[in-house]
């Protein structure tokens, strides 16, 4: 993708080759005494489906796929009394993904009008854009008292979080909102959530809900990244660590039998200053999430499958497992051509920096579905484990994907609509109702979501 594709103006650029900002930490430690609390425990009635999204990044083109795919579901019973949108349990969310996720986790169902009059409808890169071209702000930036991706995180506090913290929603409980960035040290996903603050000793409760969301939407190179304090030397709080790496450590075939989870057991262990830590962690830099996964299906795998303090969702499924679990993926893929094709010249920095900061994302996103899919699976084939050893009715699980992609045959015009939509922060009225018939039309025809439908209608169900 390119800069004229994310919308974003000179403005942006100003000050790509200046010092470095020494911006305000935004993370604060576990003080003596204090600990992050865990997710509050899931009680749920075995007759509600039990809902697990995943939304990619994308801009806000990202955020209207998550959005119309909420609204769609608030359309459809459960046959509990309620609609599906009431059974959404946890929500793995990327970058564009992330602002829906938030929003909704904050102010629910009823918050969902005002999202899309505040933030779907509005010219946000303008927005986003004024603050870089303020005088004041611009003397902050040069400088180095702040980066640019403080101007992108002060209009999402400004206009959808104001100010709150993410103490709001720890207390409203499911759904489990897990946004995502990536950790541009290291390359390791970065999900904001307790776990991963026990792993710095900082309070995830006290950090600004717009800190994360800015986080994982720091679209690289163009904007700043957003820096977390590691405060696990000499913690004075009450963490859970080091559980899993102790447990894969003490494995020598760790490395072998199941490499994913033993370079997430290395990479928590350096954020913990754990034994033969790999290296001396004092700041994490975070960009867009969409680097390491732009799906944030990796999280989602983590909160199902490990009984961690995230979501203890393994804690419902040992004791009665819901009847129904359905896992929907929101993939806000685009397909802009590239004007490299008919260029003859060699590209030049403008060009290559796009390319750098956006191949990435794009890849992630088109190569994400096989590993949902997988995931899915092991779920089912967990869950059926977990039925026969508790004697219980074995669970159906719906895979959803909503998907561009998917837009084949007579609606392969709507695809291409879909897809040269750009990566901004801006869409036109013609844009949103582009997105909302997409999403219509993927859940009519997507087989998981309709055979859920039919499983609703059915006698008995």
């Amino acid at each position: 993708m390119c800069v004229a594709q994310l919308g974003i103006g000179c403005g942006l650029l100003t000050g790509l080759a200046g010092c470095a900002p020494q911006v305000e930490i935004q993370n604060q430690p576990l003080l003596a005494g204090q600990q992050n609390p865990s997710a509050k425990p899931f009680v749920w009635q075995a007759n509600r489906p039990f809902v697990i999204m995943a939304f990619s990044g994308g801009g806000v083109r990202a955020s209207a796929m998550a959005y119309y795919t909420l609204q769609e579901l608030n359309q459809v019973p459960d046959g509990a009394g309620g609609t599906l949108l009431d059974d959404v349990a946890v929500i793995s969310s990327v970058s564009g993904g992330s602002v829906t996720a938030a929003y909704y986790g904050l102010y629910g169902q009823a918050g969902l009008p005002a999202f899309y009059n505040k933030f779907l409808t509005q010219d946000n890169m303008w927005k986003i854009e004024s603050q870089l071209f303020n005088p004041w702000v611009d003397l902050k930036l040069a400088v180095g008292a702040m980066g640019r991706v403080d101007a992108e995180r002060d209009v999402f506090d400004a206009e959808l979080f104001h100010h709150k913290t993410f103490a709001y929603l720890q207390a409203r409980g499911a759904p489990i909102i897990i946004m995502n960035a990536t950790d541009m040290a290291s390359g390791d996903i970065f999900a904001f959530g307790p776990s991963r603050f026990d792993d710095l000793c900082s309070n995830l409760s006290s950090l600004p809900i717009a800190t994360a969301v800015s986080a994982s939407a720091a679209f690289p190179i163009l904007l700043s990244p957003v820096t977390l304090q590691d405060f696990s030397k000499g913690c004075a709080g009450s963490r859970d660590v080091g559980s899993m790496s102790a447990h894969l450590f003490a494995n020598a075939e760790g490395p072998l039998t199941n490499p994913d989870q033993y370079e997430e057991a290395l990479y928590e262990n350096d954020l913990q200053h754990g034994a033969g830590a790999r290296t001396d962690v004092q700041y994490v830099h975070l960009l867009d999430g969409g680097l390491a996964d732009n799906l944030g299906v990796t999280s989602l795998g983590q909160v199902l499958n490990k009984p961690d303090k995230d979501a203890l969702i393994l804690n419902l499924f040992n004791t009665e497992a819901p009847r129904k679990v359905v896992l929907i993926s929101v993939r806000a893929r685009s397909s802009v051509e590239s004007p490299l094709y008919q260029q003859a010249a060699a590209p030049g920095e403008i060009s290559m920096i796009s390319a750098v900061a956006g191949i990435p994302l794009d890849a992630n996103t088109n190569n994400l579905g096989l590993k949902f899919s997988q995931i899915a699976e092991e779920d089912r084939e967990d869950l059926f484990k977990i039925a026969l050893l508790y004697r219980q009715s074995q669970p159906q699980v719906y895979t959803v994907d909503i998907d561009p992609y998917h837009l084949l045959g007579t609606e392969a015009v709507l695809r291409a609509k879909v897809e040269a939509i750009p990566t901004t922060w801006t869409l036109s009225h013609q844009q949103l109702r582009t997105i909302q018939t997409a999403v219509h039309a993927l859940l009519g025809d997507d087989p998981g979501f309709q055979a859920l439908i039919a499983g609703q209608n059915a006698p008995g169900q």
